[in-house]
């Protein structure tokens, strides 16, 4: 239930800066956007003729409602050019969901877990690993770009594990 909702949150989130940055690219250019929001709209797979084109459908379709962007997919068709701006944003949405909440992939394990022995010593410690190469990884891109929130965000990440560790403590 817990990543359900943190996925269910994600997503929100991501739909609406996708949105937000797509009706911004198609009114005053993809160069309008910040540098460090064009990198991430690369890293989940929108370029710039791919932003504008999810932005032409949003600007259509999409509509406003308690300042929350929704994209009506429903009325973006389903062939064409349509389809295939729904697919690029629904993929986006995905990948940016997948690597916001920790989703333990195929390349995540490390290769001992394919033999017998690594898989017994390392039998409860592979969602550990892939979290660790996902989040590292995230923020050694991210670290460039905006040390302070890199910072922030494993500060939280510390202070949040700590306070479970307490709990814990306090439980047993």
């Amino acid at each position: 239930y817990w990543n359900e909702f943190q996925k269910t949150f994600a997503a929100q989130l991501s739909q609406a800066r996708i949105l937000r940055a797509s009706k911004q690219a198609v009114n005053k250019g993809f160069d309008s956007l910040p540098k460090r929001e064009q990198r991430f709209l690369s890293q989940i797979g929108l370029g710039r003729g791919d932003l504008e084109t999810v932005g032409d459908f949003y600007i259509k379709e999409g509509i406003e409602e308690g300042g929350l962007p929704i994209a009506r997919l429903e009325r973006w068709g389903d062939t064409g050019r349509g389809y295939e701006a729904r697919r690029l944003y629904m993929a986006a949405v995905n990948k940016s969901v997948d690597t916001t909440i920790v989703t333990k992939g195929i390349g995540d394990a490390p290769l001992a877990l394919d033999h017998p022995v690594g898989r017994a010593i390392l039998q409860f410690k592979s969602f550990a690993l892939a979290s660790h190469q996902r989040v590292l990884m995230r923020a050694a891109q991210d670290v460039a770009d905006a040390p302070v929130s890199v910072l922030a965000g494993m500060t939280n990440m510390i202070a949040v594990g700590s306070f479970l560790y307490w709990l814990k403590s306090k439980e047993s």
